[in-house]
């Protein structure tokens, strides 16, 4: 629900994202009536005007709505707020841009410039927490999801998990099991799991050392449920077509 919500055009160039541009967007911000909303060009943007807004002590959501561009899950799920992002058809743009391209080719003397293509409409919306408000209850899971993103190589269980949201173990695993469908254990194991596959494919590191930079506390333990859970051995992991090719020299 936008009703009331004001929009206005930013009267300041910040391409660089210098600390003076996040400054003065900071300054712009505050100068907007609230309730407000910003939508960005593109995701990159949407990170700058949520730190500018943290800077000036601006609540995201209730204060300031935020909408980035091209659903980049790198900036849009590592900001705290996450952002929502608009989806374009890339692979229609894509199409359509073919199609001209093809015809300034076809008959370059009848070239305009510049040409426009018109964007399709059916984008999508992947609404995040920069423009809905949360629960508390769903504030606890984003919390323990984040701190189980941050630390889930360093050896933590899920009592440290239960311990930075301040709640009890049981209950931080009962609220996480139902939000997620999992534990916060298995959680951690999949963050840990996915860290040892990237470098079993990316790396030459041995296998004991990336066993050890993952937060398991055995080699032989860790190696099984691997290998339960995959199929295979870590080695074999790396050895299969998982891994890509090496680069000719």
């Amino acid at each position: 629900d936008v009703t009331g919500v004001q929009t206005c055009a930013l009267p300041i160039c910040i391409e660089r994202g210098s600390l003076e541009d996040i400054v003065a967007l900071a300054e712009w911000l505050k100068s907007l009536p609230k309730p407000a909303a910003v939508m960005a060009p593109h995701d990159i943007w949407a990170t700058r005007i949520v730190e500018a807004a943290e800077m000036s002590s601006i609540n995201i959501p209730d204060s300031l709505a935020v909408i980035g561009v091209d659903n980049d899950r790198v900036y849009c799920e590592t900001s705290r707020p996450m952002i929502t992002s608009i989806t374009p058809n890339h692979a229609r743009i894509g199409e359509l841009a073919a199609k001209e391209l093809k015809k300034l080719m076809q008959a370059p003397a009848k070239a305009k410039s510049p040409v426009q293509i018109m964007s399709p409409s059916n984008h999508k919306i992947i609404e995040r927490q920069s423009t809905k408000p949360i629960s508390p209850i769903a504030q606890i899971i984003n919390r323990a999801e984040s701190f189980i993103r941050e630390n889930a190589t360093n050896g933590i269980s899920a009592a440290d998990v239960a311990a930075d949201l301040g709640v009890s173990r049981r209950l931080a695993d009962l609220r996480y099991r139902q939000a997620i469908g999992k534990s916060i254990l298995e959680a951690i194991l999949d963050c840990r799991f996915d860290e040892m596959k990237r470098l079993l494919q990316f790396t030459d590191i041995p296998v004991g050392k990336i066993i050890a930079s993952c937060g398991f506390n055995t080699v032989s333990n860790a190696k099984s449920l691997f290998k339960k859970r995959y199929g295979m051995s870590m080695s074999e992991y790396r050895l299969s077509d998982h891994r890509p090719p090496a680069r000719p020299r």
